[in-house]
């Protein structure tokens, strides 16, 4: 079976990257280890993405955002960052844009992504399998799956999580920062509205996130060490809930719990080459971002965009699609792209996550002096709303 793509992962970055692969013409194998039921109808895993305005442009250009019913689209018109409650705040909003994001859910992007790619006769997907050998070859790589089939392609591409197994494969190091911190998601709904403010946190050995989504509900994003979640855990919903009230500035009225809470340990991923001979991570195997940024699946989505817009050139110069130039100039530019803001993301975390008094009080100074400087503010709606030097690369493969 001959393919210019196997894509090892069926996560939402992986079946994006198929279906702009197939949009251009390339041919896609993925190979996916869970059953075909749990990618075509996921379940809600309480994982509330923010996305950029240019995301969700890609989304809408792979036919993907019109699937959501207006129900399960909300907004981020303005968000707050506290220094703990009544100790200093910042307030981000645009008026270069309607909104700063868009919030959807992942199990969402999941599944109407697998909506898009299930039929395209570009795309076949094999469930229930796994990759057990790998054969690179000067002009392709041939992969052998559990099951005895035997794939060829041009590019090895992994898609499979932050963790990934075929990364490892290939040798490729990554760069890992355990926080030591793990993060409860769930959603919460409340008398009070929002208004469609996203509120953050940080206070002493914790951070909240409230993402507004839609009908008075709420996307509760709660940090801290294993042991002080497991105590969080333990109390009664009614309980819980207060814990959540009091950290707030801004009252929410009566809050109740509606959904189930989901506990993710927190880890910070940077391979340290995106790319090795005839193969490419994107996604989370390449960079797997701290949530506070909200740039994860953003960030997915710049990986494969940066990948496609290489692979076009080749293809018109008539270039091998899975050469190392071609490979390199990927690899080069996605590092550009976000290194930066993955070290600058691991420092305020650990900022932001310092218990000490000499961090508390250089987090409400910091805070402070950006909710004060314009250019400061300026820069971070940038890259939400993508105005000025966007983050993301122009797409011409989606005209």
């Amino acid at each position: 079976m001959e393919y210019d793509f196997i894509v090892n992962g069926a996560g939402p970055s992986g079946l994006c990257f198929a279906a702009l692969a197939s949009k251009n013409g390339f041919r896609c194998a993925i190979i996916e280890k869970q059953a075909k039921e749990a990618i075509e109808a996921p379940e809600f895993d309480g994982r509330d993405i923010a996305l950029t305005h240019k995301s969700k442009e890609i989304l809408e250009d792979l036919g993907i955002w019109v699937q959501f019913s207006p129900d399960t689209i909300s907004t981020i018109n303005k968000a707050i960052v506290n220094n703990g409650k009544n100790d200093g705040k910042m307030t981000l909003e645009s008026n270069l844009a309607p909104n700063l994001a868009y919030v959807v859910s992942n199990h969402l992007v999941r599944q109407y992504a697998h909506d898009i790619v299930k039929n395209d006769n570009n795309i076949k997907i094999f469930f229930d399998n796994e990759i057990v050998k790998i054969d690179n070859r000067l002009e392709f790589v041939n992969v052998s799956l559990n099951d005895g089939t035997n794939l060829n392609a041009k590019v090895l591409i992994a898609a499979d999580s932050r963790f990934s197994t075929i990364r490892k494969r290939y040798g490729i190091s990554a760069s890992m920062l355990d926080f030591g911190k793990t993060m409860v998601v769930c959603r919460i709904k409340h008398e009070i509205s929002h208004e469609f403010i996203a509120n953050e946190c940080f206070g002493n050995g914790y951070t909240l996130a409230l993402l507004p989504l839609n009908e008075n509900v709420s996307s509760a994003v709660i940090t801290m060490k294993p042991n002080q979640i497991d105590e969080l855990l333990a109390k009664s919903d009614k309980e819980f809930t207060n814990w959540i009230q009091e950290r707030f500035e801004k009252p929410l009225g009566k809050i109740e719990l509606i959904s189930e809470k989901f506990a993710y340990p927190l880890v910070g991923v940077y391979a340290n080459s995106f790319i090795a001979p005839r193969f490419a991570t994107i996604g989370d195997a390449a960079v797997g971002m701290h949530p506070v940024t909200a740039h994860g699946f953003n960030f997915g989505l710049l990986s494969i965009t940066t990948l496609m817009n290489s692979l076009i050139k080749a293809k018109k110069r008539n270039q091998d699609i899975g050469s190392a130039q071609v490979l390199g100039e990927y690899n080069r530019k996605h590092r550009l792209d976000t290194l930066p803001l993955y070290l600058t993301t691991a420092s305020i975390v650990n900022l932001y996550t310092n218990d000490t008094l000499p961090a508390s009080l250089a987090r409400k100074a910091l805070i402070n002096i950006a909710d004060k400087m314009a250019p400061i503010k300026a820069l971070m709606m940038n890259k939400l709303v993508d105005n000025g030097r966007s983050f993301l690369p122009k797409l011409p493969f989606l005209n």
